[in-house]
């Protein structure tokens, strides 16, 4: 069994007088914490915020980084030199949109930063370090591709020069929510939602490309309502992906959708976790994660399924075959989610 107790060791909150989103969420080589997301407290607009807290949650330092447009930081993860490398999307100085990538030391200084898309709005929600010391972005871009919005793809140095860029999709919305690098081919996997293909409602998306941006295969998963997928994380000792999400398609309300992949990208399982709820009730997965103690995965989202109408956090556990080992919500009667 892969159940453990869910005591709560610690919890905060951080932040100003205003608005504050914490989007991405990882734990540091030091044992701290280290969170990215957006604030209104420390300048006219909105600004990247980021923030550094020890293993008990005490704030150890906090930044943040923008003009005076919009700019929010969505992905964060920990380089190799213990610094942070930061994607997210930014609208200063312009009126449009660019995906913006922040690489910062580890007390949070800027190294540089840059911006990358065309002349219409392009985003970028996930980032994810290469074996080589580089990065890869994804997210959706509406400056390129064939279509209404596509996925985006971009290889970066480990100064930020661009590499290479990649669309994927169709001709109508298709937008990448994560990225990683597969340890099995040095390959890309992208997961998100699309509503270019069969089901003009929208299905889980999944792209597999080469090393070098090339699609090798893509497959849609759900059924004949709204299906996407937000997180994706590789486990070797299953060979191959586990990704999770939220559909429409296999009950009265919005339910956690998981999905288990090889490394080719085939399907060994898809599952709906059924809340059984009413038709106002909602659940769906925003990340994944392995598990430190066991062979087992635990995703971190938002229920209204057993809360009084308001959105709680909602941690679930799962073996590799999709069954359920524990859930947990977190919440007080007012809105709370689980984004990472």
């Amino acid at each position: 069994m892969c159940i453990r107790d869910r005591v709560i060791r610690w919890k905060g909150t951080f932040g100003g007088s205003s608005y504050e989103c914490a989007y991405s969420c990882l734990q540091t080589y030091d044992g701290g914490y280290i969170t990215v997301g957006s604030t209104g407290s420390y300048s006219s607009s909105v600004d990247v915020y980021l923030f550094k807290t020890d293993s008990v949650g005490k704030m150890k330092w906090f930044k943040n980084f923008g003009g005076l447009g919009i700019d929010v930081g969505r992905s964060i993860k920990q380089t190799a030199d213990s610094g942070f490398v930061i994607a997210g999307y930014t609208n200063s100085p312009s009126t449009g949109y660019d995906v913006y990538v922040i690489r910062t030391d580890k007390s949070g200084d800027t190294l540089w930063t840059k911006k990358y898309g065309g002349s219409n709005w392009d985003f970028g929600y996930s980032i994810f370090e290469t074996y080589d010391s580089g990065f890869v972005v994804a997210g959706g871009t509406y400056s390129y591709g064939v279509g209404d919005e596509d996925f985006y793809l971009l290889r970066l140095n480990k100064m930020g020069d661009t590499l290479w860029t990649k669309t994927y999709g169709g001709t109508n919305e298709d937008e990448a929510s994560c990225v990683l690098e597969s340890s099995n081919d040095s390959g890309f996997v992208l997961v998100g939602k699309t509503k270019s293909f069969a089901d003009i409602m929208g299905s889980a998306y999944v792209v597999k490309t080469d090393k070098d941006g090339t699609m090798i295969s893509d497959g849609e998963y759900g059924g004949s309502d709204n299906d996407y997928l937000n997180s994706i994380v590789e486990a070797p000792f299953i060979n191959g992906f586990i990704a999770v999400g939220g559909t429409l398609s296999y009950g009265p309300d919005e339910d956690v959708y998981m999905a288990r992949l090889n490394y080719s990208c085939d399907t060994v399982w898809t599952k709906a976790q059924l809340s059984g709820g009413s038709l106002s009730d909602k659940d769906f997965a925003n990340s994944v994660a392995i598990s430190q103690y066991d062979s087992c995965f635990a995703l971190i989202g938002t229920t209204q399924s057993g809360s009084p109408g308001y959105d709680d956090v909602y941690l679930f556990k799962f073996d590799s075959t999709g069954y359920y080992q524990t859930a947990t919500t977190y919440g007080t009667l007012n809105q709370d989610r689980g984004l990472s």
